[in-house]
């Protein structure tokens, strides 16, 4: 412990940054007086709310409020804010207060508002928000923003709000949200990763580089992405789709229009036919579900750009979700766990170290397949 309390400051939180929870960070900080920044500067570093009883939920944002008033420099250490609702809607006092939070943060890197509650299938939670009443400034600090399952409250100030972030990187609303303000082409000119309706993507593609898109594709929808310049189509890296009913067709077209699309992931098989894959420059196809009979080997044999599949699995190791991962130059395949949230596979590297190898398949709980058997 004592050659613990002489090691640096950096060092020290650094090491911080290992403890799982913020009560873990918290008790660090209150061991001793050498620990006290380390722990608390992590425990501000990612701030997160789960918002489920108005009662506390109003006196526990107050309190965090305070925090930050009393010692402006803890303002600078918050980089991530995550504020998820369950089974109720944002009071007044916390639409204000969430408003006073964002706008004193200097550092935040990364905001979520989640609906969680029970009849989120309305979008029945509206959030409101205003950005800093202060002067544009060159450069905001503020790279991704997530918004699923919450009514807009008012457009013109949520405008507002991404006009003055106008460095963000990163936005996602949900994929079948119905109420998405209309993004004009001034708005986000640094966007790179986009989960989106169909219609807000299109909007946003041109004169962008977004290499990022998850989305919906349903039966219902005409091809409006017919009339989007073929151009705006070209950054495009990764594409992660949803097909709802028959929509095969549509989502092979919008395939197609990708001309250097790199990693492709769908529900199964069916959704795309090999014939299509061919005129890709694909290298990465992974399927989250499978339903029918699937060969790694017919796959890369009839679409040689390809270098790499991978299928979601069910079964749950230690390690979390695990999917199996045929290499073209790989006699079997192996097990992988994402170093990720389940469902967010699409925004990793998957030539990189951002997945956890495991050892092949010897479990008798995890089936061990060939390249040349049918799932």
């Amino acid at each position: 412990m004592g050659n613990l309390l002489k090691a640096p400051p950096e060092v020290l939180s650094r090491i911080a940054r290992y403890l799982p929870t913020q009560a873990d960070c918290l008790a660090l900080s209150l061991t001793s007086r050498e620990l006290q920044v380390a722990g608390e500067t992590q425990f501000y570093r990612n701030v997160t709310f789960n918002l489920k009883d108005i009662s506390s939920d109003e006196r526990r944002l107050e309190a965090f409020v305070r925090c930050l008033m009393t010692r402006q420099d803890r303002c600078s250490w918050v980089q991530s804010l995550s504020v998820t609702l369950s089974n109720r809607s944002l009071t007044r006092m916390e639409h204000k207060i969430l408003a006073i939070v964002i706008n004193i943060l200097p550092s935040l890197r990364s905001f979520k508002y989640i609906d969680y509650s029970a009849n989120n299938s309305v979008y029945h939670t509206a959030i409101d928000f205003h950005p800093p009443r202060r002067p544009l400034q060159a450069e905001t600090s503020l790279r991704q923003f997530t918004c699923l399952n919450a009514n807009i409250l008012d457009q013109e100030p949520f405008l507002a709000f991404l006009h003055f972030h106008h460095g963000l990187q990163h936005l996602e609303f949900s994929e079948d949200a119905l109420n998405v303000p209309h993004l004009g082409k001034g708005i986000l000119p640094n966007l790179e990763t986009l989960r989106a309706p169909v219609d807000v993507i299109l909007r946003l593609l041109p004169g962008r580089h977004i290499k990022r898109i998850k989305t919906t594709i349903s039966q219902d929808m005409a091809p409006i992405w017919v009339h989007t310049p073929r151009a705006a189509f070209d950054t495009t890296r990764v594409f992660s789709s949803s097909v709802c009913g028959d929509a095969e067709e549509l989502l092979e077209s919008l395939v197609l229009r990708m001309s250097n699309l790199e990693f492709l992931e769908i529900e199964d098989e069916t959704c795309i036919s090999l014939s299509i894959l061919r005129c890709t420059k694909i290298k990465f196809l992974r399927l989250r579900n499978l339903w029918g009979e699937f060969s790694a080997r017919v796959v890369f044999n009839r679409v040689p750009a390809l270098e790499c599949i991978e299928l979601q699995h069910t079964v749950e190791l230690s390690a979390g979700v695990i999917s199996l991962r045929w290499c073209r130059d790989v006699e079997k395949p192996y097990i992988v766990s994402w170093d990720c949230k389940v469902k967010e596979e699409w925004l990793r590297d998957w030539r990189k170290d951002l997945f956890v190898r495991h050892d092949m398949c010897h479990d008798d709980d995890v089936p061990v397949f060939d390249d040349d058997e049918v799932l």
